[in-house]
């Protein structure tokens, strides 16, 4: 896993942040060994139940496919339980072979490099 985090000292806003209840849409691009078929990209659309724990809808788009059985999808969801997306797909035998969190709420990514880090003021929210 790697791509956009959030630091904060600030425990109500990391507590606002966090909660599925804001709404925030959290956005990554995952690579896959093994393809979604239609069936299964419908089922996480729809939310789905695994070990009887609830996953909400997702919204899941396959961005490219090699000849071989990686492909990259774009994965949108705005409950984050605690490894969700490598769940949803191992559920389905697909393996999460690289996740990249683009977007988290109103923060992007953006072109920012690995190591780069930029202050924000996180009142204007």
């Amino acid at each position: 896993s790697e791509g956009l985090l959030l630091i904060t000292t600030d425990n109500d806003f990391a507590k606002y942040a966090q909660s599925p209840d804001n709404g925030w849409e959290r956005k990554y691009k995952v690579r896959l060994f093994g393809i979604p078929n239609e069936k299964i990209i419908s089922a996480l659309m729809q939310g789905i139940e695994i070990n009887k724990i609830q996953y909400k809808p997702m919204q899941v788009r396959i961005i490219s496919q090699s000849k071989g059985k990686n492909c990259w999808v774009d994965c949108a969801l705005t409950e984050g339980k605690n490894r969700e997306i490598r769940k949803v797909f191992e559920h389905f035998g697909i393996m999460v072979n690289k996740l990249i969190r683009y977007k988290y709420g109103p923060y992007e990514l953006g072109n920012l490099t690995p190591t780069q880090l930029i202050e924000v003021n996180f009142k204007n929210i």
